[in-house]
């Protein structure tokens, strides 16, 4: 849990996976979740120098010391092209900003600007986009999240905030996990979590569409608004592509 996940952590395992599974003649298929990961993985990435272990706890130490806006404010004095496109309220920017800038002495954006690096350059991709209608989309989520209240995940938080401080856990992005810690902390009802965690899943799948809209170029789109009809498009992929 208190190991951090990153792009390049991801290309490594996903490009070890698929030779293991081409080299056994077999077709891989990438299911996505994470657009900036497959997006990394299919076009490129702007490699960016690891951070140190010693120098990511340091940053995180001092953010829960300090908190967004006086980070930010440090942030806007060594890199103020940074500061001028990240929120104050956005997080996990401004501590991998702040990061990047520590470890390199340059502005993350920077590396925006170099070529990017290819990973499967050889490979020929065939990137499918699922878009559901948003009524179906929003129930999906409410039924998703009702389910995984009822299926463990509150006993799971619980043990996690018995056994690990509270600057190993807090930082976590997964949806619900914030809302269970307010219940648990006897911020809000049941009810009452449930309901922000559907309404922050909701917003979260929004942006997800949006920005698979906007960034994944050459995709096909399957739409569907009710899962008959998203089953019967499975059952005929190749007329359907």
């Amino acid at each position: 849990m208190t190991e951090d996940f990153s792009v390049i952590k991801y290309l490594k395992l996903a490009t070890e996976k698929i030779k293991e599974i081409t080299d056994r003649g077999k077709l891989p298929i990438l299911i996505g979740g994470t657009g900036l990961y497959i997006n990394s993985l299919v076009f490129g990435y702007n490699n960016i120098p690891d951070i140190s272990e010693d120098l990511r706890e340091q940053v995180r130490n001092l953010y829960f010391k300090i908190g967004n806006i006086e980070l930010w404010g440090k942030l806007e004095k060594l890199d103020p092209l940074a500061a001028s496109k990240i929120n104050q309220n956005d997080t996990q920017r401004l501590i991998r900003a702040y990061e990047v800038f520590m470890q390199t002495g340059k502005s993350i954006f920077s590396f925006q600007t170099l070529p990017k690096e290819q990973i499967l350059s050889d490979f020929n991709f065939k990137i499918i986009f699922l878009n559901p209608e948003r009524k179906f989309l929003y129930k999906t989520c409410d039924e998703r999240l009702n389910k995984i209240f009822k299926e463990g995940a509150i006993d799971e938080i619980a043990l996690i905030k018995k056994q690990f401080a509270p600057k190993d856990y807090t930082h976590l992005k997964a949806v619900g996990i914030k809302e269970i810690l307010a219940y648990l902390n006897g911020h809000l009802t049941l009810d009452e979590a449930l309901n922000a965690a559907q309404i922050r899943t909701r917003q979260y799948a929004k942006r997800q569409v949006t920005w698979f809209k906007n960034q994944i170029q050459d995709k096909i789109t399957l739409e569907y608004a009710n899962q008959e009809e998203f089953t019967q498009t499975l059952k005929n992929p190749f007329k359907t592509i």
